[in-house]
């Protein structure tokens, strides 16, 4: 089965929804899952959750979805992590990064992820926070094969910080497929 035909999306941080409303006319939305840590008040009528990305990630049965979106309100990585420390089968995860212009802290987590100590300020330079993603982005494969990956930029605007989006296929680590004969292996 194509995936395409097969679209189960656990979407955090939905905000509007406009991203997956949109993939609809691409492709076939099996089940579209939907939490947010602030929904408008017109999105809680039954079609989304209220809930943080974490709260959301930790709580959902992983396996029933081969999408994940997370679009968090400044960073993902945290919501990543736990995701990472739960999955058993492949997914697609989407990951928006945004970096603000107002001179926002980097989290803690992400902090540690780069090995630097939590009381350290870091400033929100374009290098700086650069250099803290791609540290938390290498940490990924210790929890996971990264089969296919895709990187989009979008430089700040007007009323708008600078985002990066990524696209990560990935595999749990030592994962087998079901659907694939055994392999022999040869302990000589």
């Amino acid at each position: 089965m194509n995936l395409l035909d097969d679209v189960r999306v656990l979407d955090v941080c939905s905000g509007y929804g406009m991203i997956w409303t949109e993939m609809e006319q691409h492709c076939t939305i099996k089940r579209w899952v939907r939490s947010d840590i602030k929904p408008l008040p017109d999105q809680m009528q039954g079609s989304m959750l209220r809930m943080a990305a974490v709260q959301a990630l930790a709580s959902f049965p992983l396996d029933e979805f081969n999408v994940v979106d997370i679009d968090t309100y400044g960073e993902s990585f945290e919501p990543l992590f736990v995701l990472l420390q739960r999955f058993k089968t492949p997914l697609v995860v989407f990951l928006t990064h945004g970096r603000s212009n107002r001179g926002a802290d980097t989290s803690n987590f992400a902090k540690s992820m780069a090995g630097i100590p939590a009381d350290w300020p870091t400033p929100q330079l374009p290098h700086v926070v650069d250099y803290i993603a791609q540290r938390c982005l290498e940490a990924v494969w210790n929890y996971a094969d990264i089969v296919e990956a895709a990187k989009v930029e979008s430089p700040p605007g007007q009323a708008r910080m600078a985002v990066t989006y990524y696209g990560l296929g990935l595999q749990p680590l030592g994962w087998l497929d079901p659907n694939q004969p055994a392999r022999a292996i040869n302990l000589e």
